[in-house]
């Protein structure tokens, strides 16, 4: 879709990982980048975020650091269709950290949505990163959360680089290594050959 920014005046940034992930650092990273990005918004969506005691904890968190709750959009679960449909109102999304998001930081870039990713320090914290960077996309990768910050602004102050990736970025996904199966089950191949020679010649 076109790029949600054009028509609504203002940048949505968003995050569709599970509310566990959202934890105190995250939510003061990405309050810094709300008030860095005039009138931008920010778009939650996850299951508990359907039941309102929790939604009402969430704004409370964001309150205390000074972001109204009028700049947080927070819908609970949807089917499939309706969530990847949903990505259509988001600009940017922000990857959590250190747990990461997989499968939505795919889905978000199925969809034309570039995801900000920390770089990580162990395999879990690797997950969004590798997604990333095998997308092509290494310079939506953050060194730290000062650059993290830094990175949501720079973007988020470029529509129109913005909107030509977003209008190219399933192609660029579907030629990359993520979905590139018999790179993937030659390199596997030889891996667990590797793996059973090396076996072999010790014992």
């Amino acid at each position: 879709s076109e790029l949600p920014a054009i028509k609504n005046g203002f940048v949505t940034f968003g995050c569709f990982n599970s509310l566990i992930k959202i934890n105190d650092k995250v939510v003061r990273v990405w309050a810094k980048i709300l008030h860095a990005v005039p009138k931008s918004k920010l778009f939650l969506k996850t299951k508990l975020l359907g039941f309102n005691p929790k939604s009402e904890e969430l704004i409370r968190r964001f309150e205390e650091l000074g972001i109204d709750r009028k700049k947080l959009i927070l819908e609970g679960w949807s089917p499939r269709d309706k969530l990847l449909q949903t990505y259509n109102e988001i600009d940017i999304v922000l990857d959590p950290f250190p747990y990461p998001g997989g499968t939505t930081s795919a889905e978000s870039l199925w969809m034309g949505v570039p995801v900000i990713t920390l770089k990580g320090n162990n395999f879990l914290s690797h997950v969004g990163e590798t997604v990333v960077k095998n997308t092509g996309l290494d310079e939506w990768i953050a060194k730290d959360e000062h650059d993290y910050i830094e990175k949501a602004f720079k973007f988020a102050s470029d529509l129109r680089s913005l909107g030509i990736l977003r209008a190219n970025l399933r192609d660029q996904l579907l030629n990359s290594p993520l979905f590139d199966a018999k790179r993937f089950a030659a390199a596997f191949q030889a891996a667990n050959q590797s793996i059973w020679a090396n076996r072999t010649k010790s014992s």
